[in-house]
């Protein structure tokens, strides 16, 4: 199996965040009404104030952010780290993910895995080589036949919102892309595979600002009720999961209050998703606590860096 990185690494276990501390920091912004939604797996935060969020902040948040949300919706939250070319038990490609609410990525563990099948030999010989020769380390290739379903692995790149590449043989062009994302799924264990991803649940997180809401209300025991998540993902569906809940003096602060002015579940325009280098000022101007990771700051420091950005 070849990957995108050296043959034999492995994916770097992701340093998670408390979950508590990280929780009380998300009540803490709702609750001074700022809106926290997730759009196609990116992060979307609009403060009531009228500044943007600077793009380093929300860089070093949003794992931590949308994993919370996750363990509060009951679903995976997945981080893509890298691909692997298969030419053994199938040919294809097998994207490897971290899993950031369920943590599993210790000694020995498995990372959920998406087995995707696709061209990994040369279909005809040209000047670069003979038919049936392997293709350039990392590279595959997709069959796109009119008139039939298009392959799963072109349906998951429709779901991700991505171009899709000019040729289906330039996918390994574009695979990075898919680290600006976090994604969710239902994970199986089979007798073969450990923690398989089924192909057709991959998807980018998408949750309204009042569903995430609801979910942290839930999440806190301030209100029973089923998760109500945007794409049908259901809490339990995943195994593993914890159904242990924190108290409300654990969650902090008051439960969350509707303020009549949430966006709606489409309401984020290209600009909120995508906020530009050019809004952001550094947190040396704003007298922030510069390049600090998040779990080293205090809750003023944290609050300086994220309303250090201009006004919208």
């Amino acid at each position: 199996m070849r990957s995108e990185t050296s043959k034999n690494s492995r994916p770097n276990s992701p340093e998670m965040p408390d979950t508590v501390w990280t929780l009380q920091r998300l009540l803490t912004l709702i609750n001074r009404g700022d809106r926290i939604a997730v759009t196609r797996g990116r992060l979307v935060v609009v403060p009531a104030s009228g500044r943007v969020v600077p793009d380093a902040w929300l860089a070093d948040n949003a794992a931590g952010i949308i994993a919370v949300i996750g363990a509060a919706a009951g679903i995976a939250v997945l981080r893509y780290e890298q691909y692997a070319i298969s030419t053994r038990r199938f040919h294809g490609v097998q994207l490897i993910f971290s899993d950031l609410t369920n943590h599993w990525q210790g000694a020995g563990e498995t990372f959920p895995a998406a087995f995707f099948n696709a061209v990994t030999t040369r279909q005809r010989t040209t000047a670069a080589g003979q038919a049936g020769d392997p293709l350039p380390k990392n590279h595959f290739s997709i069959t796109l036949t009119p008139g039939k379903q298009p392959p799963a692995f072109w349906l998951f790149w429709e779901r991700t919102g991505l171009a899709h590449p000019q040729r289906p043989s330039r996918y390994h062009k574009k695979m990075a892309l898919l680290r600006e994302q976090f994604f969710t799924a239902d994970i199986h264990t089979t007798s073969t595979i450990k923690r398989k991803i089924l192909n057709e649940t991959l998807t980018p997180i998408s949750m309204s600002a009042t569903e995430i809401n609801d979910a942290v209300n839930r999440y806190c025991g301030y209100k029973p009720g089923p998760t109500q998540v945007q794409g049908g993902y259901k809490a339990g569906t995943t195994t593993g999961y914890s159904d242990s809940q924190p108290d409300q003096q654990q969650c902090g602060l008051q439960a969350i209050q509707p303020t009549g002015h949430l966006p709606t579940e489409h309401s984020y325009t290209e600009t909120q998703v995508n906020s530009t280098h050019e809004q952001a000022i550094s947190n040396a101007e704003k007298g922030g606590s510069g390049n600090r990771p998040p779990a080293t700051q205090t809750t003023d420091e944290w609050l300086l860096d994220y309303e250090s950005g201009k006004f919208a």
